[in-house]
């Protein structure tokens, strides 16, 4: 016990910086609180710039992304609700300084992945018992809905948006997947197993792009261990694609999610894309309106429209929103986060990292919500620094 302790102790810096990602995720108005740790223990323990000259290509980028908002500020009609998405987005300055200027070590990459993974299954199995304990105490009521209805109520119970909640298992599944590939990695079967649990509890959650997402990373895992070896034996090769075909067919034959597939066609938020398109072709694809204004005009839109159904002016799509804010740079800013620690690391969960997210903003606007901005920063800035050392062995 003591041992461990001195452990969590010895990486308090990484057990911070996970546990500000689920704070965002269940508790927002933590998030504050958690950054301020964060400062106060890296200047009390590291308070070091040491190596960061060579760290300034994987911060620039996030830099630039805030700079682009700051721009568009100055072009804010509502400076009041400007400032408040610029306020959000000062974690692309803070987090990257944080992180990048601190040395990692090897343990300590490999600490933050491991912990990383134990939360999302902690939340994963205490969500199921408090769903368990639910129907237990409200048998009667959960037998006069319908067959759905429990799928719904889960991540209600303790209060987790399902996408975003869906898209850190990807992520963890990332790591344990890309993990199974280093020779050296300890219980392999346990590491696989925990992928699978994840898997099918995602499946039973239903978020649509997080599974799409999911299958993909699943996908490249079975390429990957095929073609590495020469001469795969039948037994092998059955255990690795036996689940994936199970996912695939659990995924399909789910009320729930066949449900909200249907309804992905005639999804009443694609109505507020044609005239947010409108706009930025008004602009000429290259300027935007102005911090905070997209929304004002699409606002407008609902209001002119009388379009009752939507609650807020949310798109939905982080590419639009930047697109008709800020404009072209908006969505290059996008970009140059995603890919460009691509042309200098060639890793596996790196590349999954990028596809899953770029993926990810066309169905929800991730970097305009501080749960989705804090993931991003985080687990961008893991999959970089676990990419840039040379003990990583997916790579290749």
């Amino acid at each position: 016990m003591l041992k461990i302790l001195k452990t969590y102790k010895e990486n308090i810096f990484s057990v911070l910086l996970v546990i500000t990602i689920f704070v965002a995720l269940l508790f927002i108005k933590l998030v504050p609180f958690f950054i301020l740790l964060l400062f106060l223990v890296w200047v009390v323990k590291f308070k070091t710039f040491q190596n960061f000259s060579l760290k300034w290509k994987w911060v620039w980028p996030f830099l630039g992304y805030f700079l682009v908002f700051g721009i568009a500020f100055l072009f804010a009609d509502n400076s009041k609700d400007a400032l408040k998405i610029l306020e959000r987005h000062t974690s692309f300055i803070i987090l990257p300084f944080l992180i990048f200027c601190k040395k990692w070590s090897i343990s300590e990459i490999i600490f933050f992945g491991k912990f990383y993974v134990k939360i999302v299954l902690l939340i994963s199995i205490i969500s199921l018992i408090y769903l368990g304990c639910f129907f237990l105490t409200h048998v009667d009521f959960v037998n006069t809905m319908d067959d759905t209805y429990l799928q719904w109520k889960l991540p209600h119970l303790l209060g987790f948006h399902p996408t975003y909640f869906g898209l850190n298992i990807v992520i963890a599944n990332i790591i344990l997947l890309t993990s199974l590939n280093n020779s050296n990695t300890i219980f392999k079967e346990i590491t696989f197993y925990f992928a699978i649990f994840l898997s099918f509890y995602l499946v039973y959650l239903s978020p649509r792009t997080p599974i799409v997402c999911q299958l993909i990373v699943w996908g490249w895992f079975i390429f990957k261990r095929t073609s590495n070896e020469r001469k795969i034996k039948i037994n092998k090769l059955f255990f690795l694609i036996v689940p994936l075909l199970i996912i695939v067919f659990l995924s399909f034959t789910s009320e729930y999610l066949i449900d909200k597939l249907m309804k992905s066609v005639s999804d009443k938020r694609f109505l507020l894309w044609r005239p947010a398109l409108s706009i930025i072709k008004e602009n000429y694809f290259l300027m935007g309106e102005g911090l905070g204004n997209g929304e004002i005009q699409i606002t407008n839109y609902i209001s002119e429209k009388k379009l009752t159904q939507f609650e807020i002016s949310d798109l939905h799509n982080q590419y639009l929103m930047n697109f008709l804010d800020i404009g072209l740079f908006g969505v290059l800013a996008i970009f140059m986060m995603l890919f460009r620690p691509l042309i200098y690391l060639k890793n596996n969960a790196l590349y999954l990292f990028s596809i899953v997210f770029f993926i990810s903003m066309f169905t929800e606007s991730f970097l305009f919500v501080i749960k989705g901005i804090i993931t991003f920063i985080i687990m961008s800035s893991f999959f970089i620094l676990k990419a840039s050392l040379p003990y990583s062995e997916e790579n290749k």
